[in-house]
């Protein structure tokens, strides 16, 4: 039976959403935290113009710069529609995945395959398992929107549409400002050119230039707002040992996606730091194998899916990054791999019908049981980092955020042990010194929390939260001008740092400096707009101060976020807090 292209996309929406069913209430993750649940910009729309301009709305924290504004308007839409309700945003991750399939089924049709094998390829990008992190991880919407705005510029790149032109060029921009290793939609887009007349072959190279022209735009500009320049600031390896390691992970990344059956969030990979290695020998001569199989293949979809594949990738070929496998950074790539399996089994299905359906099905039952079984270990912080160890590595990112999840769960002795373990193995991983800092200052063991958080900044100068938190712990021990300098100097890293203006207002309320503390006061509710700790202390701050109407009225907005905080039915300091709060504007003459 033929399906029409709305027919096609329903059916595709309820597949989608019958095997992630069990993923809409699955919590938000790592990165998800500071992007989007803590992100004080995308609280209000009135933020969207600044997103085009300002690099540091990307994140509640002043390290996590980020040129990706459409991003972060869709997160902002999100949030007007529902606030933090983490099933609203994974809906709309689903969405965008359904989409994606619907466009690559397009595009396969478009492309010249049978409309059987449009709908086998179609159906296998949107079960396949390595969509999994995409959708479950919030912060993932990057490469699914990405990709939704490529899929949509190739397939408009067909088109005869008199309007094509602008069509494509503003799906273009709209990827870009997305993500930036969208700018292989020009060479993508190449990979479909057929056997076109003249006057078509001269509008497609018109088309090609523009895009090129606009490429070149793009990166003169994120030259310029200093995200390019930035982001080859913080390379976490060589440019060779990157190179060697990376011929290794695009063999890896192949077996991810052929055999998606040992899928991790961060799956343990080692460096290479010479060509002079077996491993990456024998990976480049594949690669060159495989480079030759697409080149004399060209003109078939064999070919068509090598290039896809490579060409999807190598964007991050020359940007070094902190983690060398990604499964998220795998999904637009995977496209050319899932053309060349569909290619295969529509045509094992011609010949063989009742062997090709064998094979279909028992394909589409197994990435239903994988996909499922995936979005089980994403059902907790927990589940999803114990499962990254499985195989007992000692991997220093996947070991600290497992830490962060037991302190979550209250399990401290757990925390505390994985954190050493850490330490013993990568003494200079800071983020590993940061929390076991905490966990130290959290217990009472204030000199060890000092030792740690020093070290984190002596390794991180740049790390904003580790100044804050000595800051903290001199704050506490009444050092308030050496507290003071801290602070200070966590805001010049991090001028969006809420709690950073608060604690250093109360160190010059400390200090007598009383004008300079309101002022602290006012900026940390300038950043976070809901900071019931800034609204309590600068109501009491304008009580003393003789202000009592301002103060009162300071006091029922502190009362209020307190009551409506997440942390209000665990916390007693903040039921405590409300309390006072609520006290002191009856006290006042307001509240009831």
């Amino acid at each position: 039976m033929k399906l029409s292209g709305a027919r096609t996309y329903l059916l595709m929406a309820c597949a989608g959403g019958a095997i992630y069913w069990n993923a809409l209430g699955n919590p938000f993750h790592f990165d998800d935290l500071h992007s989007v649940q803590l992100n004080p910009h995308i609280r209000s729309l009135y933020n969207v113009p600044s997103f085009f301009v300002d690099l540091h709305t990307f994140s509640s924290e002043r390290s996590g710069t980020m040129f990706r504004p459409l991003l972060l308007f869709s997160y902002a839409l999100n949030y007007a529609l529902h606030g933090e309700w983490v099933a609203g945003f994974r809906i709309v991750n689903l969405l965008l995945h359904t989409s994606c399939a619907f466009l690559v089924w397009l595009v396969v049709r478009d492309w010249g395959g049978r409309l059987q094998m449009a709908h086998i390829v179609g159906g296998l990008f949107l079960l396949h398992p390595l969509a999994a992190e995409p959708i479950n991880y919030i912060s993932s919407r990057s490469d699914l929107l990405s990709a939704f705005f490529v899929l949509l510029g190739i397939w408009m790149f067909k088109q005869s549409d008199q309007r094509r032109i602008a069509k494509v060029l503003s799906a273009f921009v709209c990827a870009l400002l997305v993500k930036s290793v969208a700018i292989v939609l020009p060479a993508l887009c190449a990979v479909g050119i057929g056997r076109e007349g003249r006057a078509e072959k001269r509008r497609v190279l018109r088309l090609l230039s523009s895009m090129g022209a606009i490429a070149l735009i793009y990166v003169g500009l994120i030259t310029a707002n200093r995200f390019l320049p930035s982001s080859l600031e913080k390379i976490p390896r060589a440019l060779d040992v990157h190179i060697w390691t990376q011929i290794k992970a695009w063999v890896y990344a192949i077996w991810v996606v052929v055999m998606p059956v040992n899928l991790s969030v961060d799956h343990l990979f080692s460096e290479s730091s010479s060509w002079v290695d077996g491993a990456v020998l024998s990976a480049a001569f594949f690669l060159c194998s495989l480079g030759l199989v697409g080149l004399f293949s060209f003109r078939q979809w064999l070919g068509k899916g090598i290039f896809w594949w490579f060409i999807a990738l190598s964007p991050y070929a020359l940007i070094p990054l902190n983690i060398i496998v990604s499964e998220r950074r795998l999904y637009l790539a995977s496209v050319g791999l899932v053309c060349i399996a569909g290619w295969a089994l529509s045509d094992l299905l011609k010949k063989y019908e009742t062997a090709g359906r064998s094979a279909l099905v028992s394909l589409g039952l197994l990435f239903f049981l994988v996909v499922t079984t995936r979005n089980g270990v994403w059902a907790s912080d927990v589940k999803l980092w114990e499962d990254a160890l499985r195989e007992g590595s000692i991997q220093p990112r996947a070991q600290v955020n497992l830490a962060l999840a037991y302190v979550r769960q209250g399990r401290l002795s757990d925390a505390i042990e994985r954190l050493e373990k850490v330490l013993v193995t990568s003494p200079d991983f800071a983020d590993a010194w940061v929390e076991l800092g905490n966990l130290q200052h959290e217990s009472g063991d204030y000199q060890r929390a000092l030792y740690s958080y020093k070290q984190a900044v002596r390794i991180q100068p740049w790390l904003a939260g580790g100044h804050y938190n000595i800051g903290n712990l001199l704050l506490a021990r009444g050092e308030l001008i050496q507290a003071v300098k801290r602070f200070e100097y966590a805001l010049k890293l991090n001028p969006n740092f809420a709690m950073a203006h608060n604690n250093l207002a109360q160190a010059k309320e400390g200090l007598g400096q009383w004008e300079e503390a309101m002022a602290g006061y006012r900026s940390a509710i300038d950043v976070d707009s809901e900071q019931p700790q800034a609204w309590f202390n600068l109501a009491s701050l304008l009580e003393r101060r003789g202000a009592v109407g301002e103060a009162a009225s300071a006091y029922l907005r502190a009362h209020a976020f307190l009551v409506s905080s997440e942390e209000y039915g665990e916390s007693g300091q903040y039921q405590a807090f409300a309390h006072k709060a609520l006290a002191a504007a009856k006290r006042l003459g307001q509240g009831r």
